[in-house]
């Protein structure tokens, strides 16, 4: 398992993604990986994540709820439905009242703007998987769709 010194700024799947890459689990050890960075750059798993927990959680409005007596809400179904931190929304909301239109289908600004925005976020995580470059990143709509696709 990772040491804590490992998971900041997520160092320790990068090394792994990167020993991975090129064989068929390399689509899902991204597919596994990407979901566990929080806005704030900490990885949610692993040793010292306990210690990490509230600032985490904090990332994550949804958390913010307490249910049953005023126990705080735990999400653990991330396989049908993974929970967005803040930032991740703020991008949604923000992308939704200003640019939505269809990628690479238009000459329109608001398609011109989806697409450049979809290409710089495949940039970011070619970069950040070590991939020789954005024709490495193809996005899926999730693990299933990933795996059918190296299978």
């Amino acid at each position: 398992p990772p040491r804590t010194d490992q998971l900041r700024g997520g160092r320790w799947w990068r090394e792994r993604l990167k020993k991975a890459r090129g064989s068929p689990q390399s689509s899902m050890l991204v597919g596994f990986a990407l979901p566990l960075l929080g806005a704030s750059g900490a990885v949610l798993a692993g040793t010292g994540a306990a210690r990490l927990g509230p600032a985490i959680r904090a990332d994550f409005p949804l958390l913010e709820q307490q249910v049953h007596d005023g126990v705080p809400l735990v999400y653990l179904d991330s396989a049908a439905t993974s929970q967005k931190p803040a930032v991740v929304l703020e991008a949604m909301a923000r992308h939704q009242e200003r640019d939505n239109a269809n990628v690479h289908r238009g000459a329109h600004a608001l398609s011109v703007r989806s697409t450049d925005a979809y290409e710089a976020a495949r940039d970011k995580v070619a970069a950040f998987v070590g991939a020789a470059s954005r024709d490495e990143v193809v996005f899926t709509s999730g693990a299933t769709e990933a795996i059918n696709l190296v299978a």
